[in-house]
């Protein structure tokens, strides 16, 4: 019986427990009517929210008016909210759907948090899922996107996700429920109604079990996916170099070239820039040494058979500035922490914990004048390197120190009146280092995202 799956599928599936308050979100459509008489039958306590998207006039008021009235009639409290979608979606350049979707979804959770629900129960079935991993199939979104609709995400849930829509319309009948029809339903015009409407009947014709399949398809690819994210992150491990989360990341080529796929391996560690499979193939087929890619605001430079990505914005004249009594400061990708040392001999200071760390600088805080800038390197820089006895130019210092292009972008220099004293998490300037005179110390950490 339908009755009996959907109480096994809420305890095990969307673990709902005994005494738990539910939220239901009813839109007067038959799979929303029958899940809130599901729950009603299982004597379960609930509320029931209703969005009026004030799209179809009458109609919509009419939906408000038979969802207040069901709620009523199995005494469940009665939330409504009504919406200017139309107005929503042309504001934020953005679809009808989407609007009325980021607005149904942020009072729900709201209202959740407000009158402490559990849980908030939309009527997403069997043929929901199925019609999702075809329309992210034509969309190419890649494993993500093949396993379907979660059962439960956040105070999310969705219990009807076992049935289909075909045993949902045999209980309403069955049990002499009455729902209201949207007449968008059958619109064509919304991707989700046209893969409904015309390609799922199609397919049917091939496979009469269509909508089973694919949810056995689904399970599989969430297993395939658990399976390849384990892997995906022990490999990590060896193939991110270095990365601040959203900001920049550097890959090591060789690593990923010596995996069963290299491409997908690439686009699952570029998939926070959004990078396209076509993209990682070039990049992966490139034999040019400093190659520039772009992905959307992000640059992508290979380089030594390391790859670095940054925001492509990143890369700035601007200037920031450290105060004498500031203790941090922050960078685009980490940030300074300063703290001074008073020394009566410094002839120990190679004894202070991280005197050898190269995201730890120790400067004679004497030699340094106020405010000290903060910025990027550029063309004709130069200063002396510790433990060296000539100036040097920074284009020639990251030859030496086997800079990629990439990561020559995204240095950050800290200078004292025009003067370099710290190639920061590199190498500070000769000028700059401790001395036997010096009683005050300067010490700035690195500290990266």
């Amino acid at each position: 019986m339908l009755f009996d799956r959907f109480q096994d599928f809420l305890v095990n599936s969307c673990n709902i427990i005994s005494g738990q308050k539910i939220l239901l979100a009813v839109s007067g459509g038959i799979d929303s009517v029958v899940m809130l008489q599901l729950f009603s039958n299982a004597g379960i306590q609930c509320a029931v929210a209703h969005c009026n998207f004030q799209l179809r006039g009458d109609d919509s008021d009419g939906d408000e008016k038979f969802v207040q009235d069901i709620a009523r009639q199995n005494n469940f409290q009665f939330h409504v909210a009504r919406f200017n979608t139309a107005e929503v979606a042309v504001s934020n350049k953005i679809s009808i759907q989407m609007a009325a979707r980021q607005l149904r979804y942020e009072w729900l959770n709201k209202l959740a948090e407000e009158n402490m629900y559990d849980a908030v129960a939309v009527a997403h079935h069997a043929n929901d899922v199925a019609e999702t991993m075809l329309l992210n199939l034509v969309k190419g979104t890649g494993l993500a996107g093949m396993h379907g609709i979660r059962a439960v995400h956040g105070k999310i849930i969705r219990p009807l996700l076992f049935a289909t829509k075909e045993e949902l319309v045999h209980f309403a009948e069955a049990n002499g429920i009455v729902w209201r029809e949207d007449a968008s339903n059958s619109a064509v015009h919304y991707q989700r109604n046209l893969i409904r409407n015309k390609v799922m009947p199609v397919l049917a014709q091939i496979n009469p079990g269509l909508t089973n399949a694919m949810l056995q398809h689904a399970r599989l690819m969430k297993g395939y996916e658990a399976i390849l994210e384990k892997f995906i992150s022990e490999m990590g491990n060896e193939i991110i170099l270095t990365s601040s989360t959203g900001v920049f990341r550097t890959l090591d080529l060789v690593k990923i070239k010596s995996t069963p796929d290299p491409e997908i391996v690439l686009y699952h560690f570029l998939s926070f820039c959004e990078a396209t499979g076509s993209l990682c193939e070039q990049i992966l087929s490139s034999t040019q040494s400093g190659a520039v890619f772009y992905s959307g605001a992000f640059k992508l430079v290979r380089d030594r058979d390391v790859l670095t990505v940054f925001e492509h914005e990143l890369r700035t004249h601007e200037s920031f500035f450290l105060n004498e009594n500031e203790k941090s400061f922050r960078l685009p990708y980490g940030k300074l922490e300063v703290t001074l040392i008073n020394v009566e001999n410094p002839r120990g200071i190679d004894e202070i914990a991280g005197f050898s760390d190269p995201q730890a600088a120790f400067i004679d805080q004497s030699l340094l004048k106020f405010p000290l800038e903060l910025r990027r390197w550029r063309e004709g820089d130069s200063f002396q390197p510790l433990g060296m006895k000539g100036r040097k130019l920074l284009s020639d210092f990251f030859i030496d120190s086997k800079f990629t292009s990439g990561m020559k972008e995204i240095v950050f220099l800290l200078l004292s009146e025009g003067e370099v004293v710290w190639v920061i998490g590199h190498r500070i300037s000769e000028r700059y280092k401790i001395r036997e005179t010096t009683r005050c110390i300067y010490k700035i950490n690195f500290i990266q995202d």
